[in-house]
């Protein structure tokens, strides 16, 4: 456990989300939590670990001494365990109507001071970046989740999503540590304001909130053999319109967050994984509700961008430019869908 601890920081050259997690320490004693939480809770000792990621969480995938393959999220401080508790339920719901999900083992739960949840371990063809031919798959999946859920109470999950945007912020609290976004702000001043036009554009849309997923991207889903086959984050679900979360998804459909893949779709393309979502869905969408969701994927784009110029404001060697590229090559664009200037 260990070694797949200290090999992710070494990756990413930073511990930031361990230490907000589990506070400052070793990649041991992180190994050992997991250890002695699968001994108490699973009623099993690990045999091997599979995988280990740390982003607005940390998960641990491993295989049991029993054989169970589960997944191990140990949660930042901000989550709160009666909404993860909900997300959980609604995780299972759709793992029982058949929806390629993992189904949760037993509810979120604290231990030792730390918010945690286990899942099943899906089988898994890997993490890729999708083509364009795979998008109508991507809307379809997305789609097919928001019917499975429509039926939740949503109201009660408003607000509550510890990466909700607060009340006048531009920009939801930073998913990680690792950004903070007072860095060299003036010099971001350009894609605050591209935010700003962002939210004018989504607050078009009054309709009811529902509960939808709000990180589905390359990086949380899989498709092999035309379809969808795995799922995951589902701690992201959140109540908000249906255009926020289509939005949100066309931003970033096809991304990974891998260095090296592509720049994020640009306005043409955003604007194609919208059309699929609909086509998918069935029913009308009027022009108030496809303004909202071009807006929240600027919204997504500049959040994204932000982080980008965190990290670069942080670290002049950390060059990520996958939403800035778009948003500098492709801004006029996004305003225009939008009915800005």
């Amino acid at each position: 456990m260990a070694e797949l601890v200290e090999a992710h920081r070494h990756h990413w050259a930073t511990s930031a989300v361990e230490d907000e997690v589990f506070g400052k320490t070793d990649a041991a004693s992180v190994g050992s939590w997991y250890e002695r939480l699968c001994a108490s809770t699973l009623d099993s000792t690990i045999r091997r670990g599979l995988f280990f990621a740390a982003s607005a969480k940390c998960a641990l995938g491993v295989e049991l001494e029993d054989g169970r393959q589960v997944v191990v999220k140990a949660y930042q401080r901000a989550w709160s365990l009666d909404i993860l508790s909900a997300m959980s339920a609604a995780q299972a719901r759709l793992a029982s109507a058949g929806f390629a999900c993992p189904s949760p083992v037993g509810v979120p739960f604290i231990f030792e001071g730390v918010t945690a949840s286990v899942e099943h371990e899906l089988p898994d063809p890997g993490m890729r970046t999708f083509e364009r031919e795979e998008m109508a798959i991507s809307a379809g999946a997305l789609s097919e989740a928001h019917s499975l859920l429509a039926n939740e109470d949503a109201q009660p999950w408003v607000g509550r999503h510890a990466l909700d945007r607060p009340k006048g912020a531009l920009y939801p609290a930073p998913h990680s540590p690792l950004f903070d976004f007072s860095l060299n702000a003036e010099a971001a001043a350009w894609i605050d304001e591209l935010a700003v036009a962002a939210l004018k554009a989504m607050a078009e849309d009054v309709s009811p909130p529902q509960i939808v997923h709000g990180d589905w991207s390359a990086r949380n889903i899989r498709i092999a053999g035309g379809r969808l086959v795995a799922s995951y984050d589902w701690d992201s679900l959140a109540a908000f319109p249906e255009s926020r979360g289509v939005g949100i998804a066309a931003a970033i459909w096809r991304l990974t967050g891998e260095a090296g893949e592509p720049s994020a779709p640009d306005a043409q393309e955003t604007e194609h994984y919208i059309d699929a979502y609909v086509g998918a869905a069935g029913g009308a969408r009027g022009r108030t509700w496809h303004i909202a969701a071009m807006g929240s994927a600027l919204s997504t784009l500049a959040y994204m961008a932000r982080c980008e110029h965190s990290l670069e404001a942080r670290d002049a060697t950390q060059q990520h430019r996958r939403a800035r590229n778009t948003l500098e090559a492709d801004r006029q664009g996004f305003l225009t869908a939008i009915g800005g200037t």
